[in-house]
């Protein structure tokens, strides 16, 4: 009885201790099974991150990651899968802006159109025809045959209004007292006037000579420009009557022109 006693204890310690004979922690019995997903055992017993492969971590350093077909590179953004680059431009972006107010000029208080205003679909061979606001952009050619109120309108969509007498002609003499928008006295070709220009209609800001020192361009010359108070304004490329003279081209000149009035060679300018 004695014997079978003894016996009996050893076995109950052995039962706590491994195949050495060292006690078992706690700890150890999490095994891979026990551990959440994306972790695994670590030594000692707590459960962690998983080990990654080093085939898979590569050399990439901290801030970095792998990138698609190899290599390392910057994270993807929040939310993005380094494996698709497809997900660079969102399915549901807005486009590339065209700029449509890309050239505007601050004269004193004053903002203006620096070129004469064009359709938002304009460019160096067409005119657009796009009539929902009215732009402001280099090398395209200017928005033609609209009456006063439409010009009124398309400069309203943009956020201006169309320039009236006093702020047209402020801006033309910028302050300076000049007689056009380039100086004291009439230059030979620097406009496209009814003068000395190309007896065509040119895209915006193609007679570079031909702005203020602001950067107005084309104020005189190219197109005729309708104001708020009813007048036109700076002449234009066109020779087909007594009253083209160098005068019209003048910052001070103006020509009434009915409500209804419109033409191929007439455009206007927005200010605010």
């Amino acid at each position: 009885m004695r014997t079978a006693t003894v016996l009996a204890l050893l076995l109950a310690g052995c039962g706590a201790a491994d195949e050495g004979g060292a006690p078992v922690s706690d700890a150890a019995t999490n095994d891979a099974a026990s551990c959440r997903p994306g972790t695994a055992p670590r030594p000692g017993g707590e459960c962690g991150a998983e080990p990654r492969d080093e085939a898979d971590a590569g050399p990439c350093g901290p801030g970095t990651a792998p990138r698609p077909g190899g290599g390392c590179g910057e994270p993807p953004p929040p939310g993005m899968d380094a494996a698709r680059p497809d997900q660079g431009v969102p399915p549901d972006a807005a486009p590339p802006s065209t700029d449509c107010l890309g050239g505007v000029v601050r004269v004193g208080p004053l903002e203006i159109f620096a070129y004469e205003a064009s359709r938002p679909d304009a460019d160096g061979a067409g005119a657009g025809a796009d009539t929902s606001r009215a732009c402001s952009r280099a090398g395209v050619l200017p928005w033609t045959n609209v009456t006063n109120a439409q010009a009124r309108a398309a400069c309203e969509a943009s956020g201006f209004h169309l320039c009236s007498d006093a702020e047209w002609e402020g801006a033309c003499m910028g302050g300076r007292g000049w007689i056009f928008p380039y100086g004291e006295a009439h230059g030979p070709g620097r406009c496209n006037d009814h003068v000395s220009g190309l007896s065509v209609l040119r895209p915006t800001g193609d007679f570079a000579d031909c702005a203020t020192p602001e950067g107005v361009h084309d104020l005189s010359g190219n197109v005729w420009e309708l104001t708020a108070d009813g007048s036109r304004r700076g002449a234009s490329f066109r020779v087909n009557a007594a009253t083209f003279r160098v005068d019209a081209a003048r910052c001070d000149t103006y020509y009434f022109a009915s409500e209804a009035y419109y033409d191929d060679d007439v455009g206007f300018r927005c200010c605010r």
